[in-house]
């Protein structure tokens, strides 16, 4: 399991058989296959996404005066985010 701030190190990706495990049984059931390349490129896109969505609910617990991101910061700023992709 990554430490706190690991997300943000540049190294750092998720490992390709969490991606294909998230998306590998969608896509097995349609006779599609992903190549090492596309797993590499999607587990960057899912690095990216989760750090921004971070970022986003820090500045929104930030706002409203906490320290501590919670369900509802995540919330509020999922549907810009989900637009800004």
């Amino acid at each position: 399991m990554p430490e706190d701030g690991d997300l943000l190190q540049e190294g750092f990706t998720f490992p390709p058989k969490l991606i294909n495990a998230a998306i590998g049984e969608h896509l097995d059931s349609q006779g599609v296959k992903i190549g090492p390349s596309a797993t590499k490129l999607l587990a960057e896109v899912c690095r990216v996404v989760v750090v921004e969505a971070a970022a986003r609910a820090a500045l929104e617990a930030r706002q409203e005066g906490e320290q501590l991101v919670q369900l509802p910061h995540l919330e509020k700023i999922l549907a810009q985010l989900l637009l800004d992709l």
